[in-house]
């Protein structure tokens, strides 16, 4: 069958065998057939004596557990694999070693074996119809394929896997369930599983929607027009939909970016960060190496599926907790951290987590420049909150995670940069222009 606008339809329709897949009943039987195979490598996989003894060490165990978890999404299909890739951004919730191994999702993903549904406005626009296009990328949940306008423009056109939305239903549906069986459990009762279940749940749902995946883009592309050497492709929004996304083709990005990028590259990636937390509120939440291409001349910012808008009051409250971190204020870092909480358990120990809080701030401001590791800091922090009986807002966590990836790579390539001074400029724009919330702070908890 030729290829044109009459193919469109396969990945529209779907099969009796398709449909009864998506069954709830027939994915739990999918479901526990792979969690049992996966349970019997592990089971088979820790009988060697010698990796007992290994996995006596704490961090040993966490790799392992990240390496079944990553097994396990990348068995169980989309919604796992992007459930997964979140959650490696989440070390508020996991390990950083278990988020390390959950990063392997982030790999190129198998293409599926048909091409999924474009809009006949988008097969019209370009030159020698959809049979002109080629792939150049695929995803958990999307295809990234090149082409050309009628007008001469190379453009990148990013279209949704076909029948995801019913998978993805069925699948949420399955962990919402598991979530509160867990959490009636005892050793399970404080922790907020149904609702870390509706947070991860949420955003695989925005990066199912290229639309607003299109507005994304354009705000990004727009708050970042200043700053010298970095981009964000432009949107066709006139053919982007819910299920299409076309955008500008950049022929110099690469998909397997060179490992070591530029300093300046580094240092421009920073201020883009640090302009989406501190200054616009805005912030892409996915900057890992595939979303973020550095290179000599420049920093292109992609895929701004997972992102999230902090309100005014929460960018003043990460920038003075930011502000009060440089300075070795840990009292006050433990006192915003308690005003921002999103739960505080009644049983909660307060002087405990002050006293934790304060410790962790002025251990890390007694560090040299290149030895902060905001990834550990960030990690003990969340730990605190956790034991403390304390659980952080989303919008404390997302700028946090936002930078942690980004911070990860500066350390790997230039680990003598400065992160927290490149960092402060950006600090006291946000503290300027959010003047009339410096009272924003409640009365402090008990």
């Amino acid at each position: 069958m030729p290829l044109s606008l009459a193919f469109i339809s396969q990945g529209s329709r779907r099969s009796p065998r398709r449909a009864l897949r998506h069954h709830p009943g027939v994915r739990v039987l999918t479901i526990c057939g792979h969690l049992t195979r996966i349970a019997l490598r592990a089971a088979l996989a820790l009988g060697g004596a010698g990796l007992r003894g290994r996995l006596a060490d704490r961090y040993a165990r966490q790799r392992l557990a990240g390496d079944l978890l990553a097994d396990a999404a990348e068995r169980l299909g989309p919604t796992y694999i992007k459930f997964g890739q979140i959650l490696a951004t989440r070390i508020d919730v996991v390990p950083p070693a278990v988020a390390a191994r959950l990063g392997r999702l982030f790999d190129k993903v198998r293409p599926p074996s048909i091409r999924p549904p474009i809009t006949s406005s988008v097969g019209a626009a370009l030159d020698g119809g959809v049979g002109g296009l080629r792939r150049v990328a695929a995803g958990s949940v999307a295809v990234v394929y090149r082409g050309r306008l009628r007008t001469g423009e190379q453009v990148a056109v990013k279209v949704i896997r076909p029948g995801l939305d019913a998978v993805i239903d069925t699948d949420l549906a399955l962990l919402r369930a598991a979530a509160r069986g867990v959490a009636a459990l005892p050793g399970f009762r404080r922790a907020p599983l149904v609702e870390l279940v509706n947070q991860l749940g949420t955003a695989i749902r925005r990066q199912l929607d290229l639309g607003a995946e299109a507005d994304a883009l354009r705000r990004l592309r727009r708050n970042l027009a200043h700053l010298d050497g970095a981009r964000v492709p432009r949107v066709y929004h006139e053919l982007s939909d819910r299920t299409v996304l076309v955008t500008e083709y950049l022929s110099d990005i690469r998909f397997s970016p060179p490992a070591g990028p530029p300093r300046v590259a580094l240092v421009t990636a920073m201020r883009a960060a640090f302009q989406m937390v501190f200054v616009d509120g805005f912030v892409h939440c996915d900057l890992h190496p595939g979303n973020l291409h550095l290179t000599a001349h420049r920093v292109t910012v992609l895929d701004a599926g997972f992102v999230h808008a902090l309100t005014p009051t929460a960018r003043r409250a990460f920038a003075e907790f930011f502000q009060a971190m440089a300075a070795g204020a840990g009292d006050r870092c433990a006192e915003i951290l308690l005003a921002t909480a999103d739960r505080i358990e009644p049983s909660a120990d307060l002087v405990g987590f002050r006293s934790d809080i304060a410790a962790l701030v002025v251990a890390a401001a007694g560090r040299p420049a290149g030895e902060f590791n905001l990834a550990d800091f960030a990690y003990r922090m969340f730990a605190a909150q956790r034991a403390r009986g304390l659980y952080a807002d989303v919008q404390f966590i997302y700028p946090i995670l936002a930078l942690l990836v980004l911070e990860g790579r500066v350390r790997q390539h230039a680990p003598d940069i400065d992160f927290q001074r490149v960092a402060m400029p950006y600090v006291l724009r946000a503290l300027a222009d959010t003047v009339s919330l410096s009272g924003w702070r409640p009365s402090s908890p008990r």
